[in-house]
């Protein structure tokens, strides 16, 4: 492999060898894509920003599921925003219309808001420096929960930097619930298993130790 560039933000620059001159705010391109995101390499975030085009007019089960399948977010950090769109194809899909058949018009009013709302996730930064200090003190915090319309898991990684704490959002899973109406402790049940795996995937990328 021949690598020729390599990108690096303050973090990374800062351990650079003294005779590496680097200035991250003079860059030409501070912002750069990554594996479908943007990273502002100025602040060290990552920033989503979904393409809309050719998908605000005439929602149709095509496209609905296009948008949503369409956002690269591997890890949840919009799970929140793209719950809703998961819920509108499962009433899509419920309505048994064609592909490219317009939905009825309260799937569209709902569909149309969504997008409205989704618009605003380009304003949402997330810090891309997830553990400070050794990872001897850095615990893992996993949250779920559920409802008759979906479950979900988050994680937040805890980290001890000399006895400054800090919080990191590391990602999050949900799913709809089926049609075929489950109770809520079966369902919360389930939310604890998307949970354990997700949080065990995450244990093993960041090698966090075992505190057992």
């Amino acid at each position: 492999m021949n690598l020729r560039m390599w990108c690096w933000g303050p973090f990374e620059a800062a351990n650079q060898d003294v005779t590496c001159n680097v200035n991250i705010e003079q860059d030409l391109n501070p912002v750069i894509p990554v594996f479908g995101l943007k990273w502002d390499r100025t602040d060290d975030t990552l920033v989503i920003t979904p393409k809309l085009e050719g998908k605000l007019e005439s929602p149709t089960k095509r496209k609905i599921l296009s948008l949503t399948q369409g956002i690269f977010d591997p890890l949840g950090f919009l799970a929140p925003a793209l719950l809703p769109a998961k819920l509108l194809v499962q009433q899509a899909w419920a309505t048994k219309s064609d592909w490219d058949t317009p939905l009825p018009t309260d799937i569209q009013s709902k569909y149309m808001q969504w997008l409205d709302e989704l618009k605003e996730l380009s304003k949402i930064k997330i810090p891309r420096r997830l553990g400070y200090g050794s990872p001897d003190h850095w615990t893992l915090h996993v949250f779920c929960d559920a409802s008759l319309d979906a479950y979900a898991a988050v994680n937040f990684l805890r980290s001890d930097n000399r006895g400054e704490i800090i919080l990191r959002f590391v990602g999050s899973k949900s799913r709809v619930s089926p049609l075929k109406r489950l109770t809520i402790p079966r369902l919360e049940l389930l939310a604890c298993l998307l949970g354990a795996r997700f949080a065990k995937y995450i244990v093993e990328a960041l090698d966090i130790p075992s505190k057992a």
